[in-house]
């Protein structure tokens, strides 16, 4: 009966931890790319103004005429980090 328990409880543990993770905003390196932002963000640019996005992908790579978002110009440069 102990054992039932128990992992009914685990079982229970998961779920929530399931549940917590979903909520995460992720951000994912890209190989030779952008980062890759995955969930509700606020971005507050440097004037001051703020925007809400459901992900986004940003620069890594310094040659974006777009910043802080991608615009692909790291295939023209060959970043390859």
């Amino acid at each position: 009966m102990m054992c039932l328990l128990l992992k009914a409880q685990i079982n229970s543990l998961k779920n929530v931890i399931m549940e917590t993770d979903k909520d995460l905003v992720t951000i994912t390196v890209l190989k030779a790319g952008p980062l890759l932002v995955k969930g509700p963000v606020k971005l507050i640019h440097a004037d001051g103004t703020e925007e809400g996005k459901n992900g986004a992908h940003l620069c890594r790579c310094g040659g974006s005429a777009n910043k802080p978002f991608c615009d692909g110009s790291h295939v023209k440069l060959g970043f390859e980090k």
